[in-house]
C-alpha cells in the first residue's frame, strides 16, 4: 500500500470495521430496487472507497491486509456495474 499525506492511521479494530464495511456496501447494491437507489448508492459507495483507501494499520495482520485488498476489488467491482445514471453495465 502507498503511503501518502492523506494517510489515515487506524487500529486494528478500526481496519477490521472496514473490511466489515465495505463488504455491506458491496452487498447492498443487490437491495437496490431501480436507477435512483443505484445512483444513489454508487455515490455513496465511491465516497466510502475513496476514504477506506487512506486507511493504513500498522499492527494488522497479512491477512487482514489481503482481506483489505479483496474487499476493496469487490467493491470497486461492483461501482464498476454501476452507470453514474444508476443503469445496471455488464462488466466482465
Amino acid at each position: 500500500m502507498k503511503l501518502t499525506e492523506n494517510t489515515q492511521y487506524v487500529t486494528v479494530a478500526e481496519y477490521r470495521s472496514c473490511i466489515t464495511l465495505l463488504r455491506t456496501y458491496k452487498d447492498a447494491l443487490y437491495g437496490c430496487c431501480n436507477n435512483d437507489e443505484r445512483q444513489s448508492w454508487r455515490a455513496r459507495a465511491l465516497n466510502h472507497l475513496s476514504k477506506a483507501t487512506s486507511f493504513h494499520c500498522h499492527r494488522a495482520k497479512p491477512a487482514d491486509f489481503r482481506q483489505f485488498k479483496s474487499a476493496c476489488q469487490q467493491l470497486q467491482h461492483s461501482i464498476n456495474s454501476v452507470s453514474r445514471e444508476g443503469q445496471l453495465i455488464n462488466v466482465a
